[in-house]
């Protein structure tokens, strides 16, 4: 049994109660990208256990007339999918106002409602595709790893690290990823938490330290939230780790792909790597797990780090430390936002 629902979640979605007890449901929050939810619902329609599966489905309403084309699309697209899937049930709700991506966001919104029922549940954005055994790998961990509390969240998705051989299915580490995550309710930590926190790791001086040797761009993303009032999830729950000592489970291969990173989304560019990334082939066999020994731990973590120094390394690390300096020495946050962007003009114009 991985997650439990209240009778009355039953009784209000008219859904077997048995059903609804035994496996995580899915929440995917959208708004226009129709390609992309359209790939991402069909691929964990494909999943193993996707019949034993609720999913929440939550399309905002288009801030601007930009938006409309593609959420007229969705808009129909899903009122057909709810005729008929190959879920458990396909619960969409219509927003009739604008959520966003920033809190209360339409993600929140999502989040909220199942956990109203639900003591764990498994969030993907819309433009992510799936691997057959990637619901089987996220119900088992969110079972396996639920009163571990070393264990914040479990993740399909691994970055295209030059993985070592290791006979491990999956590993602890100290990163994160929403490209596909389960979460337990009795986890999970209040905004007001998060704030609070947000302080705290500013101003631990051994936190900083580490970061700025390990990943420096996660300490100045604290520094970002702190001086915009927002909270990244990646990039917070990655700090929240290190500082907390908890971690994330990783599949050693992919089950998620992203396709994401094309210039359609809010907050990404379009970056070259991810959706030609290798994920796991059909398997038939039942997935099962097998952690990383502490040597196997040892060796995917170096590839890790080295993967991360080459993806943000350059003149955005030099900006990174820069302002990780100016706020260990004065205590300000100053950010140079301006030098990032033209550095993602140039990058994108080199990928071109």
């Amino acid at each position: 049994m991985v997650c439990g629902s209240s009778p009355q979640a039953a009784s209000n979605l008219n859904v077997i109660k048995m059903e609804i007890q035994q496996y995580a449901p899915v929440v995917i929050p959208t708004l226009n990208r129709y390609e992309h939810f359209k790939a991402c619902l069909e691929s964990l329609e494909k999943c193993k256990y996707a019949d034993k599966t609720n999913v929440y489905v939550s399309l905002d309403f288009p801030p601007s007339d930009k938006y409309k084309e593609g959420w007229q699309r969705l808009l129909e697209y899903l009122s057909e999918k709810e005729k008929s899937n190959g879920f458990n049930r396909l619960i969409v709700i219509r927003q009739t106002k604008n959520l966003g991506v920033s809190y209360p966001s339409n993600y929140t919104f999502l989040k909220e409602l199942v956990l109203k029922d639900y003591d764990c549940y498994i969030s993907t954005e819309d433009d992510n595709v799936f691997s057959y055994r990637f619901l089987e790998y996220m119900n088992m961990s969110l079972d396996k790893y639920k009163d571990d509390d070393s264990v914040y969240v479990v993740t399909g998705y691994i970055h295209p690290i030059d993985m070592p051989k290791v006979n491990a299915s999956v590993v602890k580490l100290q990163e994160m990823s929403a490209w596909g995550c389960g979460f337990w309710k009795k986890k999970l930590l209040l905004r007001s938490e998060t704030l609070d926190l947000l302080d705290k790791m500013l101003m631990d001086k051994k936190l900083r330290k580490y970061l700025s040797q390990r990943r420096p761009s996660i300490y100045a993303g604290l520094m970002h939230m702190k001086s915009n009032n927002v909270i990244w999830g990646d990039c917070f729950n990655t700090a929240y780790e290190y500082y907390a000592g908890k971690y994330c489970v990783y599949p050693t291969t992919s089950l998620v792909q992203n396709h994401g990173w094309d210039g359609s989304g809010t907050h990404g560019g379009v970056v070259q790597g991810f959706n030609s990334q290798e994920i796991e082939r059909y398997i038939e066999q039942p997935f099962e797990i097998y952690e990383a020994t502490e040597l196997e731990t040892r060796l995917i973590d170096k590839a890790v780090v080295k993967y991360w120094k080459g993806y943000e390394g350059g003149i955005h690390n030099i900006v990174d430390h820069i302002e990780i300096t100016i706020f260990s020495l004065t205590g300000r946050i100053i950010m140079f936002d301006n030098l990032r962007r033209i550095y993602k003009r140039i990058r994108r114009k080199i990928q071109k």
